[in-house]
């Protein structure tokens, strides 16, 4: 579980976590009464009375001129993604919209 969360913090009485996508917020809500269990068992304490899942955000760290970019654009080599594309126009709205999204 703690490899797809993101954060978690205690907020009064109620332990947050911050999950990667609705996917994982869904799985992981029917489990919060054995979660809660658990913790009251391992921890010996009633302070936590509910969990709630929220769909964090990922944010990148500042980066410098001239270093790399993210692992994330690393992968992908941006001219066979955008060859892949049949439709001129299509092509087009994506290799724009990537652009902007990459500025």
């Amino acid at each position: 579980m703690a490899a797809h969360t993101l954060k978690v913090k205690l907020v009064r009485s109620k332990l947050v976590v911050e999950v990667r996508d609705g996917i994982w917020q869904r799985q992981l809500f029917p489990l919060s009464g054995q979660i809660l269990e658990r913790l009251r068992k391992v921890t010996g304490s009633d302070v936590i009375a509910d969990i709630e899942f929220r769909i964090g955000i990922e944010r990148r760290e500042p980066q410098r001129a001239g270093t790399a970019r993210s692992p994330m654009f690393a992968e992908i080599d941006p001219a066979d993604d955008a060859e892949q594309i049949q439709d001129h126009v299509l092509k087009k709205l994506y290799l724009l919209s990537r652009k902007k999204a990459t500025a």
